[in-house]
């Protein structure tokens, strides 16, 4: 793109500064061309005052490339500097889940500060365990954030990991046995319900389908009710009414949110679509 030329361009006249040597290696991240990207990085930490954030990103890059003595390398420089760092654990990790010791992996991420509140391991801990692969210690963490916490959105990181991992009907069914809190956040749960009925599989004829989706519909419905300029139940409603081909009433419920959400591009994008197609 423009900026990656701009950045070359200046290269080509004056060193650049480490700045501008991360951004033209985030931007090679980007394109995955992690063979120039981890060129900018090494540059870039070559200075007397690295940063730790991004001997990180030189991490992962390395990891990307399968350079694992070369990542190693950079976890155990990370270690000199900041030791402690959450940076530091979470790479440190990230090379040891890689090698196959996913176990390992798991203990230091679980012994980081941020695991032992649940919410909080919900946000930070689990999408690394997820991402590393240690799929069981990832639920395990969203379910007691769903379990022990007492926060409104409770239910949101266990719904989302279930429709990441190919689950929408156990994600639905957790958000509808939600429904009975009383500070329950009707747009967010409104959001995995359509979700997680977009995200059904053509061929699932699983019988539980048909009374969950029901059960969607009345509570969509009843908020539209309640709260009409909620832009999130508004767009619900239109997912769903796309989601079960109803698109004349997909395209109404779209310029409905709309109008209680201008300028959202997800809303416009989705209805030129229907407008064309449809």
């Amino acid at each position: 793109g423009e900026a990656k030329q701009l950045l070359l361009d200046t290269a080509q006249r004056f060193p650049l500064t480490t700045n501008e040597n991360v951004l033209l290696a985030q931007l090679y991240i980007n394109e995955r061309d992690y063979e120039k990207a981890e060129e900018s990085l090494v540059a870039a930490t070559g200075t007397t005052q690295v940063q730790p954030e991004h001997l990180a990103l030189l991490v992962r890059v390395r990891v990307q490339l399968d350079k694992m003595s070369e990542a190693a390398e950079t976890v155990e420089k990370l270690k000199l500097i900041s030791p402690v760092n959450w940076l530091t654990v979470t790479e440190e990790a990230r090379l040891l889940a890689k090698r196959g010791k996913k176990s390992e992996a798991v203990t230091k991420l679980m012994e980081l500060p941020q695991a032992k509140d649940p919410v909080s391991s919900a946000r930070s801990v689990a999408p690394l365990l997820e991402e590393f692969g240690c799929t069981a210690e990832a639920e395990r963490e969203f379910r007691r954030a769903f379990v022990e916490s007492k926060a409104p959105n409770r239910h949101t990181y266990l719904a989302g990991f279930l429709l990441r991992q190919g689950k929408p009907l156990a994600a639905l069914e957790l958000a509808i046995s939600c429904l009975g809190m009383i500070d329950l956040p009707a747009g967010i749960t409104a959001r995995i319900m359509t979700g997680a009925v977009h995200s059904r599989k053509p061929g699932d004829a699983d019988p539980a389908w048909q009374p969950a989706i029901a059960k969607v519909e009345t509570f969509i419905k009843a908020q539209v009710a309640k709260d009409p300029r909620n832009p999130d139940v508004r767009y619900a409603e239109a997912e769903l009414a796309d989601a079960q081909g109803r698109y004349d009433d997909a395209i109404k419920a779209y310029e409905a949110a709309l109008s209680v959400g201008p300028g959202q591009p997800v809303y416009v994008n989705n209805l030129c679509f229907l407008l064309a197609v449809h």
